[in-house]
């Protein structure tokens, strides 16, 4: 794959993910939002690798609250938005696409990024107790890591698959 083409898949993952959070997500209340965008990320992290992922996920979370802004800017979760596509750059890039790839990924993307790494950075911007965040975001956390594995089991074998075949992308 060319770097213009790097360049423009990136740039599609990234409008993609802005769609999927800040258009089609839905916020439950401050600090909750159920949105698909995951799924551009991983393939963002297949297809392009952990550091391109991680740009892509740092500049889509700046991108998305200009456009669409919830809440007050806090570069931490920015950081956490970088940390997640570096993770699913590093799982995914140039490897098989396997059950236990999704689920351990999706582990560290959930409970140390967005459960507590998340919550922090919600304990510094709103002054609420780390204990009650961790625990009021817990169940949602975990009830969407499950949610994750499922689709992702089902869509990201095949998509990866198709999008390595049209780029002409070589697995590992």
């Amino acid at each position: 794959m060319t770097k213009v083409q790097r360049i423009v898949l990136a740039g599609v993952l990234i409008a993609v993910q802005i769609i999927l959070t800040r258009i089609l997500g839905i916020d439950l209340g401050v600090n909750q939002r159920i949105t698909f965008a995951f799924i551009a990320i991983v393939v963002n992290g297949a297809l392009l690798g952990p550091v391109t992922a991680g740009i892509s996920g740092g500049i889509a979370d700046i991108l998305g609250f200009i456009l669409k802004p919830t809440g007050a800017y806090f570069p931490g979760f920015t950081l956490t938005a970088v940390l997640t596509g570096v993770v699913y750059g590093l799982f995914f890039y140039k490897k098989e696409i396997t059950i236990s790839r999704i689920v351990l990924s999706n582990l560290i993307v959930s409970i140390p990024l967005n459960l507590f790494l998340g919550s922090y950075w919600l304990h510094l911007l709103l002054g609420s107790p780390m204990n009650t965040l961790l625990m009021g975001r817990l169940p949602f956390n975990l009830i969407l890591l499950v949610v994750k594995i499922v689709v992702l089991a089902i869509v990201l074998p095949r998509i990866v698959k198709e999008m390595r075949k049209v780029l002409k992308v070589r697995a590992a």
